[in-house]
């Protein structure tokens, strides 16, 4: 583990060096070319947005340009509108998911009918909320199911975040012990953005749940300590260290005191683990619960790798100047 802290420390450095070529209050510059940017902009105002949601995506996801302007036009709709389903029927219900009330323009699949038989990257049986229903039931490889975490927290979750979250299963479930998830997500079938993309934004909306169209580099739009919960399921697999670092840095700005984080099946190789592990325990959160378990071999990259399934609890903190996250909590 020591290695591993003095490998997080060289890593940070550079971090550090390359954080002073770009401005702190930029973050991550956008990218994109100037012609990317006038496409953007380039509509008729006052008429029918072009149909360009694919391309705006690309410019947050692969340029981080978080904040696009706004534009005065009108959002395109479908011919045909289907009304949703009532909460909570919406959660678990297939028919709240409405071929008519997705623009299938852009994607591969133009139904939901479609998805169900794909298995695209991670989601598999995603969109088929039947099979969803029995998710988080019971654990899974040194993860927890819902109730044991909530009962963890003596009621005391309600509000919360699930990142990279999908088509909102965890959220349905937790919505229905009364507890409000945000989940951020992004319409793209492939870490890289192959052409089209899977309706996670549509999804969590029919289902009556609260979408973030937002990646993982971007900066949260809420408050310091406001949130019970941070959630995250196996959707920053390979994200480099620093990437790793800033992400639950930002976390735990937005956690209150006393709120967890919940890593499930967050997996890595064997030998780099332990790196991740440092910068996690940067942050000297309580751990409530901590499990390390071998995962079988997928084929995706030579060598052993482990799943690690924790929930962690944030800590008060000095309220002085100066402190920083080596230094020893009182």
């Amino acid at each position: 583990m020591e290695e591993a802290r003095r490998a997080l420390a060289a890593c940070s450095a550079n971090g550090v060096v390359m954080a002073k070529k770009v401005p702190l209050w930029k973050g991550y510059a956008c990218d994109a070319s100037d012609d990317d940017i006038y496409s953007f902009l380039e509509y008729d105002p006052n008429r029918l947005c072009p149909d360009d949601w694919l391309a705006t995506q690309a410019l947050i996801f692969n340029h981080n340009c978080f904040s696009l302007p706004k534009r005065r036009c009108m959002a395109r709709t479908n011919q045909r509108w289907g009304e949703p389903l009532p909460f909570p029927s919406a959660l678990f219900t297939q028919d709240a998911l409405k071929d008519e009330n997705v623009r299938w323009s852009l994607h591969s699949c133009k139904s939901f009918t479609c998805l169900n038989t794909r298995v695209v990257g991670d989601c598999r049986n995603c969109f088929n909320l039947t099979l969803e229903r029995n998710r988080w039931q019971r654990g899974f490889r040194g993860s927890l199911p819902i109730p044991i975490v909530i009962r963890m927290k003596h009621g005391s979750l309600r509000l919360g975040l699930d990142a990279g979250g999908g088509t909102g299963t965890f959220a349905a479930h937790m919505a229905l012990y009364n507890v409000t998830i945000l989940t951020t997500a992004m319409n793209v079938e492939t870490v890289a953005g192959r052409t089209g993309g899977l309706p996670y934004m549509e999804t969590l909306a029919q289902r009556g749940l609260i979408p973030l169209w937002l990646p993982h580099k971007a900066r949260l739009p809420l408050f310091d300590n406001t949130l019970d919960l941070v959630h995250c399921v196996n959707s920053i697999k390979y994200m480099p260290v620093l990437e790793f670092e800033e992400l639950i840095f930002e976390w735990d700005r937005v956690l209150r005191v006393g709120g967890v984080m919940w890593f499930e099946m967050f997996y890595a190789p064997l030998s780099e683990m332990p790196i991740y592990i440092a910068v996690i325990e940067q942050l000297q959160y309580k751990k409530l619960h901590w499990n390390i378990t071998p995962k079988p071999d997928s084929g995706e990259r030579k060598g052993m790798h482990v799943y690690l399934n924790c929930v962690i609890e944030k800590p008060v903190r000095p309220s002085k100047q100066g402190f920083r996250s080596q230094d020893k909590m009182p």
